[in-house]
């Protein structure tokens, strides 16, 4: 009878314990809402445009220029958003791989779909020395 409950205890603790193992590998998994991200999405790059839209495109000439510009409006009007969409999107925070391939998507995202944006970078084009510069960096990246 002892050698019963022996039993019956260590089978109680084996399965608490993987039972415990499971849920924490839960509770560790990123859920990505697809829609939710998406749509904030879409809210930080109407709020970089919009940011980015209030300085005069002719006043933009160099990369670095354009390159201190979107980090000012990441960093100010975008930055709970640029949080909340990295959070939905199962974009870890602390990863700086991740997080420099999801500004690369934003920046291309926001250089296509904001005019604005468009301009500045047709004025950096024109000098051909920044045009150099965007190439380099560019194949830095």
């Amino acid at each position: 009878m002892k050698k019963c409950f022996k039993n019956l205890g260590l089978a109680v603790l084996l399965s608490f314990l993987f039972s415990f193992a499971a849920k924490a590998q839960t509770d560790t998994t990123k859920t990505i809402d697809t829609t939710k991200a998406n749509a904030i999405r879409e809210k930080l790059i109407t709020t970089i445009c919009t940011c980015v839209s209030q300085k005069d495109p002719s006043s933009i000439k160099t990369a670095d220029d354009v390159q201190a510009l979107v980090m000012n409006c990441f960093m100010g009007d975008g930055l709970s958003l640029l949080m909340d969409y990295a959070k939905a999107s199962g974009v870890d925070i602390s990863n700086s791989d991740q997080m420099r391939a999801m500004g690369e998507k934003l920046g291309e995202e926001l250089s296509l779909n904001c005019p604005t944006m468009m301009k500045m970078m047709m004025n950096v084009v024109k000098d051909s020395t920044q045009y150099n510069k965007l190439m380099q960096d560019n194949k830095k990246n």
